[in-house]
């Protein structure tokens, strides 16, 4: 996804992966917390918000207190 140029298609990938429920789509949605792209990064807040995981919960917490913008 990251070689990806586009933050649309970036999105959109997130937004597919996120109806799978897979713990590789999670994992996915996960390294795109630190998308270069703000819109993604909270696409990927979204998503992970709607898999309700351990994991997708404490890269959902770490996120937010780390990303600055």
């Amino acid at each position: 996804m990251r070689e990806e140029r586009s933050p649309a298609l970036r999105g959109e990938f997130i937004r597919t992966l996120a109806a799978f429920r897979t713990p590789a789509a999670q994992q996915a949605i996960v390294a795109s917390l630190t998308d270069e792209a703000p819109s993604v990064r909270v696409l990927a807040c979204k998503a992970l918000g709607e898999l309700p995981t351990a994991e997708g919960f404490q890269a959902l917490s770490t996120a937010i207190t780390s990303d600055s913008e």
